[in-house]
Order: structure tokens, then C-alpha cells, then sequence
């Protein structure tokens, strides 16, 4: 209606000339019904405890976390000369580089072995040389992944390991798995819309400090509601469906884990002194105020992960399968298509 068009061409010219009401209202319910029988297939989806521990036991890569030192040493001469010009190195040039770094890798294995930290042996070497560590690494198709993948690997593990342009120093401290709880939560989103707000403005910070005291008024008249129905789930999941800037039904996210909300919103729901039933209201930059509403933890992150992966899985091989055998045709109707 902004636009002034009437439904009737508005779906003309959205989808063409022969688009009508009853064919788009077909189409329309063909794919709530298929999405909807898509959802209710994945949710019956269920494996036993001996199925998870079964695929994660061979599969550990594609779960399990390390942490690790490292060294990074450039073997290939540069690219570039002293006016930032580009240039390309001659095969003595990259011959002649790969062997200093070779040279600097062994100095500060040597001198970390001598009781040296890496951070300090490297900085000699800052011109080729950067150090630093990977906390929960994954697994990836990379030299220093590879080997700190290793199952052999244990706690003081280092090595030397080299490619076409690197050599790499890797010192391993740990292997492990998300064995931390996942937790479910309810909230309710009332936004700060910084969008609308002058970023250059002089009054900018006066502005959005009025955009969030009215944010946080509604949030603090909710939570009141809120403690006079009860203080309970239900009374704090409809107040989330008739208050909330988040579409989430009743406010509700379950299994959530660690970094996967905003800073703030993570801080809160992971603070080792929650308990089931706690509720506040916690301010986020990215979104505004919440209340949020801690039901309690749940399965272990890693069991999670396994979980997702298999009905993923499971999801992929029966969606194929339903289309495997089957062949399409183009009517002559297409001929009408976008017309």
C-alpha cells in the first residue's frame, strides 16, 4: 500500500502478468507445508548416548580443541622492494630466504630450549619471525594443526615443521572437548536503535543516553509485570511474546554456548554463580536492553556438537534421497513465467 499498488498488481509485478491470488496462495502453502514437514522430520531426529559417544570417538578432529605455541617463520624472499615496488624473486633470492629461516628456526628452537620463552628467542628475528599462541584451536588442513592433532601429542611436545614458505616452531600444552554445560534462557529485547542517531552529532551521546533511559523504563516496567504475575517461566515467556523486539517464541533460546550471544549477554549467562531463575536486565551495545531470564544449564557443548552433526547427516541423506529417483520436466506453462 506505501506504494500504491493493489494486491492484484503488486503480485503482477512481483511474479508477472498471469500471477493470480489463488495460484500464489498454492504455491504459498506447498512450501509452509514442505518446510513444516522438513522441521517436524528433523525434530523426531533422536540418537542414543552409545550413537554420540560412538561418532565422536571417531571423530575426534572435527570436536576436540588444542592449544599451542607457535612460531611463524617466512621462507620466501620479498615480494616487494624498498620503494614498494613489485617485484618478483629470483629462485637464488627464494633459496637464500628459506635457508635464513631454517637457520632462525633452529637458533630459537635452541635457545627455547635453553629455557627461553618463544616470544622472547623470536624477537630477534622480528623481521621474518612472529610468535604467538592459539587458544581452542580447531582442526584445519595446516601444518601446526596437523601435528598438534596428533593423537600421539603430549603436554611439552615442539617441533621444527616447514612448507614452501614457511617454517614453523609449534610447542603443544593441551587436547581437549567442550565438556562445559550449554545453557537455556529466555529474554526480553527491548532495542536501542542507535540507526537513527547522528553518529557526528555534538548532542549524539546525549541522544542515545535518552534512547537507552527509554529502553530501559519499558525493560524495568516489564520486569515489574513480570514479579506480580508470579515471577515465573510461563508469566515471563508471554510477556517476551507481547514485548519483545526479538521474534524468538517466548524469548526462548535453548543450548546456547559459550561466545555464541553478545559479550555482555555471554558474561551474564555464564557467571559460575548462576542458578535457575535468575533474572535482570542486562544491557548490550550491539542491541540494548534485555531481561533475561536463566531456566538452567543442559547438555555439554561437545554432545551438542556431535548431535547437530549427526542430524545434519541424517537431514542431507533423507533430503536426497527423497528427490534421487525423480525427473523434471518444464511445461509449457514456464513459457508464462516472469511475463
Amino acid at each position: 500500500s506505501s506504494a500504491g499498488y493493489s494486491t492484484k498488481d503488486y503480485l503482477k509485478a512481483v511474479y508477472g502478468s498471469y500471477m493470480t491470488m489463488d495460484i500464489f496462495k498454492a504455491q504459498l502453502k506447498n512450501a509452509i507445508l514442505a518446510s513444516n514437514y522438513e522441521k517436524s522430520y528433523v525434530a523426531d531426529l533422536t540418537y542414543t548416548d552409545d550413537q554420540i559417544t560412538t561418532y565422536y570417538s571417531e571423530n575426534k578432529n572435527s570436536f576436540d580443541l588444542v592449544d599451542y605455541d607457535y612460531v611463524n617463520i617466512t621462507a620466501t624472499a620479498p615480494t616487494t622492494d624498498a620503494s614498494g615496488n613489485t617485484v618478483t624473486p629470483t629462485d637464488e633470492e627464494n633459496a637464500a630466504a628459506k635457508e635464513a629461516a631454517k637457520t632462525a628456526a633452529d637458533a630459537i628452537m635452541a635457545r627455547y630450549q635453553a629455557g627461553e620463552t618463544l616470544t622472547a628467542a623470536a624477537a630477534d628475528y622480528s623481521d621474518i619471525a612472529t610468535a604467538g599462541s592459539r587458544t581452542a584451536a580447531t582442526y584445519a588442513s595446516a601444518p601446526t594443526t596437523e601435528w598438534a592433532f596428533d593423537a600421539a601429542r603430549v603436554s611439552g611436545d615442539n617441533t621444527i615443521l616447514n612448507d614452501d614458505n614457511y617454517y614453523y616452531i609449534v610447542v603443544f600444552h593441551s587436547r581437549y572437548r567442550s565438556d562445559y554445560n550449554t545453557v537455556n534462557m529466555r529474554h526480553i529485547l527491548f532495542k536501542v536503535d542507535k540507526t537513527t542517531l547522528d553518529s557526528t552529532s555534538a548532542t549524539y551521546n546525549d541522544d542515545l543516553a535518552a534512547l537507552r533511559q527509554t529502553a530501559l523504563d519499558k525493560a524495568n516496567d516489564v520486569l515489574q509485570q513480570w514479579k506480580d504475575k508470579g515471577a515465573t517461566e510461563d508469566a515471563f515467556a508471554e510477556l517476551a511474546d507481547a514485548n519483545s523486539d526479538d521474534s524468538a517464541s517466548g524469548g526462548l533460546y535453548k543450548q546456547v554456548y559459550k561466545d555464541q550471544m553478545t559479550t555482555e549477554m555471554n558474561d551474564w549467562l555464564f557467571d559460575p554463580a548462576r542458578k535457575s531463575g535468575d533474572c535482570d536486565i542486562v544491557l548490550t551495545d550491539s542491541y540494548g536492553y534485555h531481561i533475561v531470564y536463566f531456566i538452567g544449564t543442559d547438555e555439554p557443548y561437545w554432545k551438542v556438537q556431535v548431535k547437530n552433526t549427526l542430524t545434519n547427516n541424517d537431514y542431507s541423506s533423507w533430503s536426497t534421497g527423497l528427490v534421487e529417483n525423480v525427473t523434471a520436466t518444464q511445461g509449457s506453462g514456464m513459457k508464462y513465467v516472469g511475463k
